[in-house]
């Protein structure tokens, strides 16, 4: 019995031959069949494509509408107005103004006051020359303005503060503010509410000086220290009068004289006065403070004699201060 060769087959063939040729048809029914599978799969693509087309969208679209939402949001339609212009090859005109700092004036005073008229060309807007002239209304004391994108204007003010009334020489009231400017024509509510500066020289009331208005206003805030209500009225002190300040308080019928020396002293000597009771108070026509630790009143005329009762005076022994502790 021969010995067969380990790799030579059945028939004298190689085995390693046979193996290669059932390789390659193997191969080649496996590449049929992708290649079969590949054309059915491709059918389908095109058939969903077809029923359902699909856009392509590029980065810059959905960037394009979030920056519109937010623009729109911001500006509204000055933006849209703006665009349209731009596009057009149209100047940016004004649409509308945003103001901030405003409380006691309105949008609309603050638009007056910039004498800018609607419509105008925004690349003619000068923010200085706007500022400068929103300076001249009597309630704005600083200005700044700034172009913002679109048609719109941003203008910041700070509006000056009343801290009192003053009648000027045509008997108007005018409001005051702490540097003792009268700069303003005071309100119903302001005269209600704010103490009232009166001068000795009415026909020149409002024009005696900014120090006197001042000085009369700074003392009117140091009443709340010594818990006392701030006054109603306050005979101005301009020098001209040995009484100098002289005050009227809410629910106290006679006026304080407090002189111009000494007030905090003055002060606190009429908040003793007052805490221990008003009942020797009744009848005084005003109570004179100028003397140390005694309150001078002085009597309202009677009916007996009023010229009598005129040169009447009386006074009150200053309770003395409480230790404190």
């Amino acid at each position: 019995m021969s010995a067969r060769h380990p790799y030579v087959g059945a028939r004298g063939r190689p085995a390693q031959v046979v193996a290669s040729r059932r390789d390659r048809a193997a191969q080649t029914r496996s590449a049929r069949a992708r290649a079969h599978l590949e054309k059915i799969r491709g059918h389908k693509t095109q058939r969903t494509a077809a029923s359902i087309p699909m856009p392509r969208l590029t980065l810059a679209a959905p960037i394009a509408i979030v920056v519109s939402l937010i623009c729109g949001v911001l500006f509204g339609s000055p933006l849209v107005a703006a665009a349209r212009s731009w596009i057009a090859g149209e100047p940016i005109r004004l649409e509308a103004l945003s103001v901030s700092g405003a409380k006691r004036l309105s949008l609309a005073e603050v638009g007056r006051a910039s004498a800018l008229p609607k419509g105008v060309r925004v690349d003619e807007i000068e923010p200085a020359a706007v500022e400068a002239q929103l300076l001249t209304h009597p309630w704005i004391s600083d200005a700044a303005v700034v172009r913002l994108p679109a048609s719109r204007l941003l203008i910041r003010i700070t509006e000056r503060v009343a801290h009192a009334v003053v009648a000027d020489g045509a008997d108007q009231w005018r409001v005051v503010s702490s540097d003792g400017f009268p700069f303003a024509t005071a309100s119903g509510a302001d005269i209600e509410t704010l103490p009232r500066l009166r001068t000795r020289a009415t026909a020149e009331a409002g024009g005696t000086g900014n120090e006197p208005l001042a000085a009369a206003i700074e003392l009117a805030t140091r009443f709340p220290a010594f818990e006392l209500p701030t006054p109603t009225e306050i005979l101005v002190d301009d020098g001209t009068d040995a009484e100098g300040f002289v005050v009227q308080l809410p629910d106290l019928a006679p006026l304080v004289i407090l002189g111009r020396e000494d007030l905090d002293e003055r002060l606190s000597n009429l908040a003793r006065l007052l805490s221990a009771g008003r009942g020797e108070l009744d009848g005084a026509e005003a109570i004179d403070l100028r003397f140390a630790q005694q309150a001078v009143l002085r009597m309202k005329p009677s009916s007996q004699g009023t010229a009598q009762a005129a040169t009447a005076r009386g006074s009150a022994v200053l309770p003395k201060p409480r230790p404190t502790g």
